[in-house]
């Protein structure tokens, strides 16, 4: 039997849930010679290794990689997907799992086009438990339609995520598309560039992926001075793509720099670094680079000006309202300062 899937799944210090996620992978319907399971253990500090290690001797068709060194999730699947041999690649994080009836479905449905990505729906899980269906709209159910068709009618950040997707193998090596490595949010702009040099995407009806809300991910820890850091970079990479692709996809330039701003360079505002001493403050800062303090800069003024211009009538009567105050003010200093 030919080699139809493998999944890729970067883990770091998950003792304690691996092995549920591997087997919602295992329940595929596949036989082993059709399924392949590449796990990368990340340098982690707990059992997780040995977890996957243990797991691996019942199953042939897994292969556990350890890092050296922690190098984060970039790293690991960038490894992994040199090494699959599947013909079609999907991810699937440590603490979250696959839903069996959507992937098959995607399976099955890919491999009747010549579609370079197959979408299915996804739920995620909110912080008290409460589960959100992420479907894709009604005109984009069970067709097949160009890349750029999808990304300037349908593409939104939410639907920005590497494991919602099967890639054809081959055509996902020979892009050479690279996940960052060593920093957090890693596939904030590798998606969405993957996306918009696929030459057809499909899309199938059905969840294939439940994203768990997990209080130690990237996203839900409390931000440091190096994890701001490494958002602004990823602000910064998706603004650099926006302005790359605007000539030829406008709407998507527009909505990644909507998301960039308000996702990653946003995070920069005086209630952030208020928190931090001035040391962890500057490391913020010399880490983005001049050329990036410029444009974030640039970016903050801009922010100000365009709420002047588009809530003139609040400022005007903000002003209106602070001028006798502070008019008065100044009498009162004055006088003050001839007594």
């Amino acid at each position: 039997m030919a080699l139809l899937l493998t999944y890729i799944v970067p883990a770091y210090n998950c003792q304690n849930f691996i092995t549920d996620c591997l087997k919602g992978i295992y329940s595929l319907p596949l036989t082993e010679e059709e399924l392949e399971v590449i796990v990368v253990d990340d340098c982690s500090t707990d059992n997780t290794l040995g977890v996957l290690e243990k797991y691996a001797s019942g199953h042939s068709n897994m292969k556990v990689l350890h890092q050296e060194r922690n190098q984060r999730q970039g790293a690991a699947r960038n490894r992994a997907i040199d090494m699959a041999r599947g013909e079609y690649i999907a991810f699937c994080d440590a603490d979250d799992a696959v839903v069996v009836e959507g992937v098959m479905t995607a399976l099955a449905a890919v491999s009747q086009t010549s579609a370079d990505i197959c979408y299915f729906d996804f739920e995620y899980e909110q912080p008290r438990g409460k589960w959100n269906l992420f479907a894709m709209p009604e005109g984009a159910r069970n067709v097949v339609m160009s890349s750029q068709e999808y990304l300037e009618e349908y593409y939104t950040c939410w639907y920005n995520a590497p494991w919602r997707n099967l890639y054809r193998r081959q055509w996902l090596q020979a892009l050479g598309e690279r996940f960052v490595e060593g920093l957090r949010w890693e596939d904030c702009d590798w998606t969405v560039r993957v996306y918009s040099k696929a030459a057809q995407v499909q899309f199938v009806e059905g969840v294939g992926y439940r994203y768990a809300f997990n209080e130690n991910s990237t996203c839900a820890q409390a931000p440091t001075p190096q994890a701001l850091s490494e958002q602004l970079m990823a602000g910064q990479r998706l603004l650099a793509f926006a302005d790359e692709v605007r000539p030829r996809l406008p709407r998507l330039a527009a909505t990644l720099s909507d998301e960039a701003r308000t996702r990653y360079v946003g995070v920069l505002r005086l209630r952030n670094l208020s928190k931090y001493s001035k040391a962890s403050v500057s490391h913020i800062y010399t880490s983005l680079g001049s050329e990036k303090r410029k444009q974030l800069a640039q970016y903050h003024f801009t922010r100000w000006i365009d709420f002047v211009l588009n809530h003139k009538n609040i400022v005007l009567s903000l002003w209106v309202l602070a001028y006798p105050i502070t008019r008065l003010g100044r009498q009162l200093t004055s006088k003050g300062r001839k007594i």
